[in-house]
């Protein structure tokens, strides 16, 4: 075989360039819009682009641009919907993750999935009343649409399966229906991580990571807080999560000064 020398190098600088951008990381790596709430999509994707981060969660109510802020949701219009389609195309964005939903007439869970597929979104992110949850599992399993439960804190007033042991018991009759929980929430509970990440297995579609602070004021740059992020990665390689890990964080000005460390994290992270 005739493999030139300039054929060689060109090989090396492609696969130094993939890993420098996570492509060759342990985990597939995304990025929550939440910490560019108070900005744009469009500056997000700006911020993004140079860690090589292609798979996102879009919060409802994020903001195309300044020029034109309309807000994605499945409530957008057909006109604004190609807006968005053209926007994540000229991007290379993967709408992986959406939410958080809550959700619960028929109607109205069906202009969801219906959205969720014009935008080939990969996994819903829902807070719904377990009442509708047959209904989440109903049009999942005709659309292919992934559905996964989240959790806020115990002391939060918008939880609804703050513990690893409601989500359970919530899912246990579907197929489809699943978890997409968030580990930050179970550190501002003080619950052990590990342990609720145990409790899941096999049953989680992606995880929302955070780090957050001790006085539990805020998020926390990864390895700063008091989130068992060594804990947490190791768990989730010993279970052989093949999931995203969407990182999360509060919103901020400078969005990008406090994700982009974060994502370094987990991009640099190496099992032992």
């Amino acid at each position: 075989m005739n493999i030139s020398i300039r054929g060689l190098i060109a090989a090396f600088i492609c696969i130094f360039f993939l890993c420098s951008c996570g492509h060759c990381a342990e985990f597939k790596i995304g990025a929550t819009s939440y910490a560019w709430r108070k900005s744009t999509l469009e500056q997000m994707a700006k911020d993004l682009s140079p860690l090589g981060i292609k798979d996102f969660f879009i919060f409802q109510g994020a903001k195309l641009s300044e020029e034109d802020p309309v807000q994605f949701s499945h409530a957008l219009s057909a006109k604004d919907r190609e807006k968005f389609k053209k926007f994540f195309a000229k991007h290379g964005i993967r709408v992986a993750g959406y939410g958080h939903v809550r959700l619960s007439k028929e109607a109205e869970i069906k202009n969801l999935f219906d959205f969720a597929r014009e935008f080939n979104i990969g996994t819903l992110c829902i807070e719904a009343p377990r009442e509708s949850l047959p209904l989440y599992e109903k049009y999942s399993a005709q659309t292919g649409v992934k559905v996964g439960l989240y959790n806020h804190g115990v002391k939060s007033s918008a939880a609804v399966y703050p513990r690893p042991e409601d989500m359970l018991s919530a899912i246990e009759p579907f197929e489809h229906v699943r978890t997409f929980p968030d580990i930050g929430h179970w550190a501002r509970s003080d619950f052990n991580q590990v342990e609720c990440l145990k409790k899941l297995e096999g049953k989680m579609y992606n995880v929302h990571i955070q780090d957050v602070a001790f006085d539990n004021s805020d998020c926390a740059i990864f390895g700063t807080g008091k989130s068992d992020l060594k804990g947490v990665l190791k768990e989730l390689k010993r279970q052989n999560f093949k999931g995203i890990l969407f990182v999360m964080f509060t919103q901020k000005d400078d969005a990008i000064k406090y994700m982009a460390p974060c994502i370094k994290y987990l991009q640099n992270y190496k099992s032992s």
